[in-house]
């Protein structure tokens, strides 16, 4: 069996980088590279002393776009994790498998740019089998899910989403896969956490559901196992640390050999029932492996879990040049005017809290602009991707990394008491001086998120702005060049 790149036109709907004069003008569609992506299906997986097939399998979770390398090298980026694969497949040709839990696309300006698009033909060259969506793979709608699904050469797997409107499996995703190599037959099942909808802006899965996964899981094995599979593995986008009722059950079922897991970011390396369950923090930093031994006619003999830290074993080797070539074509054409743009600088390191709160300030200071009587503006704790940003030059991919979503700004007038009521989970920020009065009616600045999460159809809106969170932050940057964050730290903004 072969696979070949598809070589197609795609549209981005790339966005622009900033506000006022400081926008990039970069094309909207770009044709991927074309690239013999040839895998030989025919070679057998490493045998042991005992003649049971040695099944290698390496995974990523929540991987947010992290395709080079950080300047601490926590994270090596694919440019460095495929040549660590290809070592891998050099080891163990036929038993080298690669899959990912899903979350792979939005997180950086690298792949967000490309809207995912340039990830998913650097998965192509690697050669991974599967992909469990995750609930980030949404965050641009399904439109997206659909045209990446066009030029990948694995199937995106969700065996548990379902579309309301046949009632049957979303026809993006499948719900497992076969693959042969060689006489070994592995399955896959890919899943989302049920209920992990509610993660997604409400307009971009309101046609979809993401129910309980164990009849789907169990449904998917048999199915499997009726079509030759000697181990079946199970992809979950969703955490394990703790099982759940549905989790332990699926493990009992005795269909599943293996649990890669995600969306919690949480390091798990656990036996359940002699069954191994991993999970990386994401972005690269581990990676997610599990060895099987499989006889030949009887099935999984042993199970093995670990997760690999990239600092120690990955981020020293050469970079891939099949990877980096991928990445320098996408890089040249479209993501290098963008993101090398220096929008200002740090005199010292930024935490996570100062910068949600600058982030906040943006959209207000942007909003007056417009209507001067907006006086509070609300964003979400669980937008800002970052932890810090660094002392020194910041840059708009600096930006992107840390406010990767697309989440429209609309101005709603709402009294006090509601802007109390949507506190939770949101930073809200007020003029200087001003105290809410429950019914006092005030303009302030959402973003999508949070609108429509409380119900605020946008149609109520006294008017949407036409930028995003980080273009008004990269904004504020560029105006203020110098930037002290004590400026922004709690005891200096007015907040409630």
């Amino acid at each position: 069996m072969k696979k070949y790149l598809s070589v197609l036109l795609l549209s981005l709907l790339i966005t622009s980088c900033g506000g006022g004069e400081e926008k990039v003008s970069i094309p909207d569609k770009v044709d991927p590279p074309s690239i013999d992506t040839t895998f030989d299906y025919t070679i057998s997986p490493n045998l042991d002393e005992d003649g049971n097939y040695i099944i290698d399998i390496y995974g990523l979770n929540d991987f947010h776009g992290s395709i080079t390398t950080s300047d601490d090298l926590e994270e090596p980026g694919l440019i460095k994790l495929g040549t660590y694969f290809n070592e891998k497949y050099l080891q163990n040709p036929g038993g080298t498998i690669l899959v990912s839990t899903g979350d792979m696309w939005q997180g950086s300006a690298d792949s967000n740019i490309t809207k995912g698009q340039m990830l998913t033909v650097m998965m192509n060259q690697l050669n991974f089998e599967a992909m469990a969506l995750g609930n980030h793979e949404f965050d641009w709608s399904d439109e997206l899910i659909y045209e990446n699904a066009k030029i990948a050469n694995f199937p995106f797997l969700g065996a548990n989403i379902i579309d309301k409107r046949t009632n049957e499996r979303a026809d993006f995703a499948d719900g497992s896969t076969l693959v042969t190599r060689g006489d070994f037959t592995l399955g896959i099942i890919g899943t989302i956490g049920s209920e992990l909808e509610r993660s997604i802006m409400p307009s971009y899965v309101e046609n979809y559901e993401f129910i309980d996964p164990l009849d789907s899981v169990n449904e998917e094995a048999l199915k499997l196992k009726a079509a030759g599979a000697q181990a079946i593995i199970l992809l979950d986008h969703d955490g394990w640390v703790s099982p759940s009722f549905t989790q332990r059950e699926i493990i009992n079922s005795g269909h599943i050999d293996a649990v890669f897991s995600g969306h919690t970011h949480t390091l798990d390396n656990q036996m359940i029932e002699a069954v191994p369950v991993v999970q990386s923090t994401g972005y690269g930093r581990e990676i997610m492996y599990v060895q099987l031994k499989v006889a030949k006619d009887s099935g999984v003999v042993s199970a093995f879990g670990d997760v690999i830290d990239s600092k120690t074993y990955v981020s020293g080797l050469a970079d891939d040049e099949d990877i980096k070539y991928i990445f320098d074509y996408y890089n040249e054409q479209l993501i290098a005017p963008v993101k090398d743009e220096v929008v200002g600088s740090l005199r010292k390191d930024m935490n996570e809290d100062a910068l949600t709160n600058m982030a906040t300030k943006s959209i207000l200071e942007a909003a007056k602009k417009i209507d001067s009587e907006v006086v509070a503006a609300a964003h979400n704790f669980g937008g800002i991707r970052v932890d810090s940003l660094p002392k020194g030059q910041i840059t708009y991919g600096d930006i992107y990394k840390a406010v990767p979503f697309d989440n429209t700004i609309a101005v709603f007038e709402l009294t006090g008491a509601q802007i109390l009521s949507i506190r939770s989970g949101n930073r809200i920020i007020l003029e200087e001086g001003l105290k809410l009065d429950n019914n006092t009616k005030y303009k302030i600045a959402l973003i999508s998120y949070i609108y429509e999460y409380n119900l605020l159809p946008v149609e109520q809106a006294l008017f949407v702005m036409e930028l995003y969170t980080r273009d008004y932050l990269a904004d504020l940057f560029r105006s203020k060049k110098n930037i002290n964050p004590d400026e922004y730290a709690h005891g200096n903004i007015n907040m409630v």
